[in-house]
């Protein structure tokens, strides 16, 4: 029997015409669902079971024909239900806060994604803007373009990424005295040297031996012959030759000078006099066109500008 058809009982309790005709109601009730019907001179007891909450509860309805009177025991189960049906409405409750905090979540998963992908973005630019810090060197000789065939040939000589580059000396700045060269670069190994003759030829070269003040001038051998010279003018690198040629020549009164032949030499403050000379000995560069300067020794010149970096790597 359905809660339906016990709101009907009432009426037609009353509707029919004898207690024994309302009797029979019930039987015929009773072919179709579980119901157990009792009557004595009093009342009519009708005993069924509904599901509650997933559990079987007992109704028990008494029906007295005297009184024109039901008792129903459903108060119980009407709390029950009414209990239920809050959960129900407090569970649909949730399920609707669950349904907002889930469209939150991937909202935030969304953004969390965009933004993964801008700091990854962001992460690649800090990386690149690193790499380009060490082109960064202010130099007056040598310009942007010209500083990545450098970088590449210091970093394949030396097996090593370029990290920083730091000035150690500028001639027009400290002084073009060779004191002055060797009070800012002796004793620090790995350094690029840069030349602007006064016919404004641009060349140098790097070595990682460190500059000394010997005082009666030495001649360095290098067995890696990791030292080399280049002209920034025509773009070309001129490495050791094979054999037993110096790399560097180490002199008090000296600047910095390259191959024992002095392939480049300062010999005395070549910002005031003819102090700067280059000579194709000690390095590979083969015929007049292709030398640094614009004279050989024993031509000397002056310079408008010399200036040594440190090279610091990772």
């Amino acid at each position: 029997m359905t809660f339906q058809e016990i709101k009907k009982l009432d009426n037609i309790f009353f509707d029919l015409n004898s207690f024994n005709e309302f009797y029979d109601y019930l039987k015929s009730l009773s072919n179709n669902r579980q119901l157990n019907i009792k009557k004595d001179r009093e009342k009519l007891t009708i005993i069924f079971s509904v599901e509650v909450l997933l559990k079987q509860k007992k109704i028990e309805i008494n029906l007295y024909p005297a009184k024109k009177d039901i008792n129903l025991n459903i108060e119980e189960i009407s709390k029950e239900l009414i209990d239920m049906k809050d959960k129900i409405k407090e569970i649909d409750n949730l399920k609707n806060e669950n349904k907002k905090l889930n469209i939150e979540i991937n909202n935030i998963k969304k953004e969390n994604a965009i933004q993964k992908l801008k700091i990854e973005e962001q992460n690649k630019e800090i990386k690149y803007l690193k790499e380009s810090l060490k082109y960064l060197f202010k130099s007056s000789i040598m310009k942007d373009d010209e500083k990545d065939i450098i970088y590449k040939e210091i970093e394949h000589k030396m097996n090593k990424k370029v990290k920083e580059i730091r000035k150690l000396y500028q001639a027009t700045l400290n002084g073009g005295e060779p004191i002055n060269f060797h009070s800012r670069c002796d004793n620090i190994p790995n350094t690029l040297v840069l030349i602007q003759s006064e016919g404004n030829k641009r060349f140098g070269g790097f070595t990682p031996i460190p500059w000394k003040s010997e005082e009666k001038g030495t001649y360095i051998m290098e067995p890696e012959k990791k030292t080399f010279i280049f002209s920034l003018d025509n773009k070309k690198i001129y490495y050791l030759k094979d054999g037993d040629y110096a790399s560097v020549f180490h002199g008090k009164i000296n600047g910095p000078c390259f191959g024992g032949g002095r392939d480049i030499a300062i010999d005395g403050n070549p910002l005031k006099e003819n102090k700067l000379y280059t000579r194709q000995y000690s390095y590979d560069y083969k015929d007049y066109e292709n030398c640094l300067s614009e004279y050989q020794s024993p031509y000397k010149i002056k310079a408008l500008e010399y200036e040594v970096f440190q090279i610091i790597f990772y």
